[in-house]
């Protein structure tokens, strides 16, 4: 992978400029450089400026701006590394969604993209989800393990209130459950009755896996 071309796509992400973001992914695929590398690279970036918001460091303008310049980098790296995949072994289905309050997108969507690579199928079923749909998801779709994303603290307890949902239609012991976002913990996870968890999209694809293993 070209260093410069990584590090000012960086910098287009933290500077908010959607259009140079766009560009410089496009020359890192023409320059035949691994999208999933670059991928994983953004994802770090964006924790950091997730984090640097959380520290008062940033405004919330500028944090909106970096999503909105990373959401336009992967979704032109996404499809390249789906292209790029080489045949790889059925693992699983997952459904994965952001929860209802929530409409954050970009981590999700980088863990589905992870997820698909590893040879799971997923069904990303979108942001600001109703507890019910997730519910009759389940029941319809019988996928392995659910992921349940929530950036913002707030709506961190809808995970639970989810999984609760799932316990009460006597769905839960046919799917394993996975919580994600910046700030869920063991902790947390083992709180609100999840089975796992993961605070990056790196992290998730290694927990779900294990998961399966279990199964």
């Amino acid at each position: 992978m070209s260093k410069d071309t990584m590090n000012t796509l960086l910098e287009a992400i933290r500077q908010g400029d959607t259009e140079k973001a766009e560009g410089l992914a496009r020359d890192l695929i023409k320059s035949g450089a691994d999208p999933l590398e670059a991928l994983n690279v953004i994802t770090k970036t964006l924790k950091e400026i997730g984090d640097a918001f959380g520290r008062g460091e940033l405004f919330l303008v500028h944090m909106i701006m970096a999503s909105d310049a990373a959401k336009g980098a992967i979704a032109i790296l996404s499809p390249e590394v789906k292209r790029r995949k080489k045949e790889v072994k059925y693992l699983g289905r997952v459904l994965i969604g952001t929860v209802a309050g929530d409409i954050h997108d970009i981590g999700k969507r980088l863990v589905a993209t992870f997820l698909e690579m590893e040879g799971f199928e997923v069904m990303d079923v979108g942001i600001d989800v109703p507890t019910a749909t997730f519910v009759e998801k389940v029941r319809e779709l019988k996928p392995d393990v659910l992921g349940l994303s929530a950036l913002v603290t707030s709506t961190m307890p809808v995970q639970g209130e989810v999984i609760a949902a799932l316990r009460k239609a006597g769905l839960r012991g046919r799917v394993k459950v996975v919580v994600g976002g910046s700030a869920v913990s063991a902790a947390w996870a083992e709180e609100v009755g999840a089975d796992s968890f993961g605070n990056d999209a790196v992290e998730a694809v290694t927990k779900v896996k294990a998961l399966i293993k279990k199964k």
